[in-house]
């Protein structure tokens, strides 16, 4: 009988070391799962982060523009307000010329209110500033200078100091009349 004992001790033993093996040869397969399992949720997690450090870049981008287009706003109200007019009751029209003008040239709505802003400062006149306004684009454009240099150019152009003019081909006579200035301006 301890023979039949031994026999079955030494069979299960045999049996007990081929699970064990088979147990420790999947244990070991797994850990390589888990390993490849542990870095594509590291690579998940980096993902993440840089989606995360975008997104976060862009909200501080968006931010700085409003505040950019707040201050325009402001500097444009200031220069309305120092000749009487409110921006709050101009706004809807003035609006509304500013986005056509961006349809149609290069010039973003915080760089054409900058212009008017300037044009307005200089030239004093609001009602002429918002119509020479399309010839600031214009004469930045073909004359090939910034659009801050072309409202302050045509700002003294408008507030009667034609003498600039002649530097970019546009020759007036002396004492031009409004009039006779937006339209040199225009054909030119």
């Amino acid at each position: 009988m301890a023979d039949a004992n031994l026999g079955i001790l030494i069979r299960l033993k045999d049996e007990a070391t081929g699970a064990f093996a088979n147990l420790n040869k999947e244990i070991k397969q797994n850990e390589a799962h888990w390993k490849q399992y542990e870095k594509s949720i590291k690579a998940v997690g980096l993902g993440m982060v840089a989606v995360g450090g975008i997104i976060t870049g862009l909200g501080a981008l968006a931010v700085k523009a409003a505040q950019e287009e707040q201050i325009g706003i402001s500097r444009l109200t200031q220069a309305m307000a120092n000749l009487g007019v409110s921006y709050e009751e101009q706004k809807k029209p003035l609006e509304a010329l500013i986005a056509a003008q961006e349809r149609k040239t290069n010039y973003s709505d915080g760089q054409q209110r900058d212009s008017l802003q300037k044009l307005i400062a200089v030239s004093g006149q609001y009602e002429t500033s918002i119509k020479a306004l399309p010839m600031v684009l214009d004469v930045a454009a073909g004359a090939h200078i910034d659009l801050e240099a072309a409202a302050l150019l045509v700002g003294k152009a408008l507030a009667g100091e034609t003498s600039s003019l002649s530097r970019y081909g546009i020759l007036l006579k002396e004492g031009a009349t409004q009039t006779e200035i937006m339209a040199a301006l225009t054909t030119k």
